[in-house]
């Protein structure tokens, strides 16, 4: 196609996802249109962390000051306990809520502990250079951890054992219902998949939209489309691939041009549970969802006056998100999410 025109498409399609952006960023503060369902009191410091379990039955917030609290749906407190002295940087619940992973952050260095829900029993399986990213596998027994030097590495969750370490990985997780087999990703788009128990490894090339190095790449749990974040013609973008057919969206551009920041394009945006939507937010804390398979449609709008952790969490059907909210940020407010099954 001839390089003129597919620019001209571009950026044609820019300025028309600016007006709806600048028609939308009017609304008023809080869910656009909706109010609050539930509201989590119980933090004394801002909320850097959340997520739903994968049966909505639960749902557990980390703060600046290391304390993690677990809540029923409706909002009582099941378990509150201090996690470590650091911040709070992820929380997951495994398949089946008996245990919670999360990580901690400090100046120099992380920390990955598990949370057995049942027993109270919390075991440090990790500490070492600032950590990416950290996946349980479904089965409870690996954890996968990507360092900020792009080391990936597999441990045991009892004996903390490093079973599997490579290098130059900016992305892995599990399969899922498949705790043998891991994907990695590294940042020019070569995907591979390991089997863990024989060591094994078959790769494949993932043909990326921009021509330069990418800020981000994030793989989605179901691990078929990735989501690129890069600069076009000087301007932040971010991009949805499918790794299959390799097939991508239309962009996504930062609605503040040229001035976007950085930051917006490596870290303030995610992927559904479930794969099918993608939750971003802009650079003047405006959060959307869009359906992947409509490709442009904005199901959900909330303009909050701050969000302290980077990207809200939707919950594993897709019809609830949590955003921090209060003076201090010290509290977690879930709202409905409008026509979210379609």
């Amino acid at each position: 196609m001839n390089k003129n025109i597919t620019k001209q498409a571009v950026t044609i399609y820019k300025y028309v996802f600016i007006a709806m952006v600048v028609a939308l960023s009017n609304a008023p503060s809080g869910m656009y249109g909706h109010e609050a369902e539930i509201t989590l009191e119980g933090h004394n410091s801002p909320i850097t962390a959340a997520t739903f379990s994968s049966d909505d039955a639960l749902i557990a917030t980390g703060s600046e000051d290391g304390e993690i609290i677990i809540w029923h749906a409706d909002g009582t407190i099941k378990h509150q306990f201090s996690g470590s002295d650091n911040q709070i940087g992820s929380v997951q619940f495994s398949e089946d809520n008996s245990l919670l992973l999360f990580r901690c952050h400090a100046p120099l260095a992380s920390q990955v502990k598990i949370w057995n829900i049942e027993t109270s029993e919390l075991n440090e399986v990790f500490h070492g250079d600032p950590i990416r990213s950290t996946y349980l596998s479904q089965d409870k027994t690996k954890i996968v951890i990507v360092t900020a030097q792009l080391s990936c590495k597999v441990l045991d969750v009892v004996s903390g054992r490093c079973i599997f370490e490579k290098s130059r990985f900016i992305s892995a997780q599990f399969l899922p219902d498949r705790p043998n087999m891991l994907v990695t990703l590294t940042a020019k788009g070569v995907m591979t998949t390991w089997d863990l128990e024989i060591q094994g490894a078959s790769s494949r090339e993932v043909r990326l939209i921009p021509d330069e190095y990418p800020h981000s790449i994030l793989m989605s749990p179901d691990t078929k489309k990735l989501a690129i974040g890069y600069r076009f013609q000087e301007e932040p973008v971010i991009q949805i691939l499918d790794t299959i057919s390799n097939r991508s969206s239309f962009p996504i551009f930062s609605p503040n041009g040229k001035e976007g920041c950085v930051q917006w394009i490596a870290h303030h945006f995610q992927f559904s549970p479930d794969s099918t939507k993608f939750i971003y937010v802009t650079d003047n804390k405006t959060i959307y969802i869009r359906n992947i398979g409509h490709g442009t449609d904005i199901i959900f709008n909330c303009t909050p006056e701050s969000q302290k952790f980077l990207c809200p969490p939707l919950n594993a059907n897709n019809t609830k998100v949590l955003l921090a909210s209060g003076d201090d940020h010290n509290t977690a407010v879930i709202y409905e999410v409008p026509f979210a099954q379609d």
